[in-house]
């Protein structure tokens, strides 16, 4: 209750200026796909685990229906969230995958490669022949 000393209007106190400035939007919640990231992550505290698992339960009827989609349309890439460690690795192993496929194989299918590769182990097994058994 303020009380008037003088003729004058009341004057409001003063708050400090940091209260009237926007308060940062809170961040968006997470998708239960990085709910399931950060619950798996070694750096997450058992305190935090304990919540995202129980919302993780509580979200069970969406995860299902996210897990049944991407099986029925083949796209279970869709269940990583895009800038996910998943994701990540995911790539990087298509990666080593496709360098495999393209280079690797078709380079080892060759075969002049084939018979050099042949001739170096006849050659390492004529040399282990004459050496005699190891004693």
């Amino acid at each position: 209750h303020m009380v008037r000393t003088t003729g004058l209007p009341l004057a409001r106190p003063r708050c400090p200026a940091t209260l009237h400035m926007a308060m940062p939007p809170p961040p968006p919640p997470l998708t239960w796909q990085e709910e399931v990231e950060t619950l798996l992550s070694p750096e997450t505290k058992q305190g935090d685990r304990e919540v995202l698992l129980r919302d993780l339960l509580s979200r069970g009827p969406e995860i299902a229906g996210d897990v049944a989609g991407a099986l029925s349309s083949g796209q279970l890439e869709s269940l990583l969230p895009p800038t996910s460690k998943s994701r990540q690795l995911l790539a990087d192993l298509e990666a080593v995958q496709r360098q495999v496929r393209e280079d690797l194989l078709p380079q080892s299918l060759n075969v002049q490669t084939l018979q050099e590769v042949a001739s170096d182990v006849a050659s390492s097994a004529q040399e282990a022949t004459e050496r005699g058994p190891a004693t």
